[in-house]
């Protein structure tokens, strides 16, 4: 788990190094015109522009989110934040069957042109942590100690 943290480390410094914090008028009207259409409701908005073209991160109603475009204005991904109680049943279930003793502590929807998982944490008392990445079916992707 060790070397996977470190690699993940690796990598976001790799993306910071290329990353650049965009102020609004510096990204294409294109995006921003999409963005602002289908998220009026967003605070804390960040624009970057990274390879392969532009991210921003940005909260609706305290919870937090990210999207990547291409160039042209397509997305690419998106990451968000959900409450427990918005996973989908089958999703929920093959969690607790999996893991019935522990509870969910954080959960993140990631959508790659519409291929959708969901990278749940799962503690159990003070010291036990798993994350959990599952798809939108329910079928268990990984499973690893955190």
């Amino acid at each position: 788990m060790k070397n996977v943290k470190l690699m993940l480390l690796g990598l976001t410094g790799i993306t910071a190094v290329h990353a650049q914090d965009l102020t609004p008028d510096r990204v294409p009207q294109a995006i921003r015109a999409s963005f602002q259409q289908n998220y009026a409701q967003a605070t804390d908005v960040e624009w970057e522009q990274e390879y392969p073209g532009y991210s921003v991160a940005f909260e609706v109603d305290r919870m937090d989110h990210e999207i990547w475009y291409d160039k042209s204005g397509a997305i690419l991904k998106s990451e968000q934040e959900l409450k427990a109680d918005e996973l989908p049943q089958g999703v929920h279930d093959a969690l607790l069957k999996a893991h019935k003793d522990f509870t969910i502590e954080e959960v993140e929807k990631l959508d790659i042109k519409g291929k959708i998982t969901y990278t749940v944490e799962l503690e159990k008392g003070w010291f036990q942590e798993r994350e959990v990445v599952v798809d939108a079916t329910g079928k268990i992707l990984s499973d690893l100690e955190d």
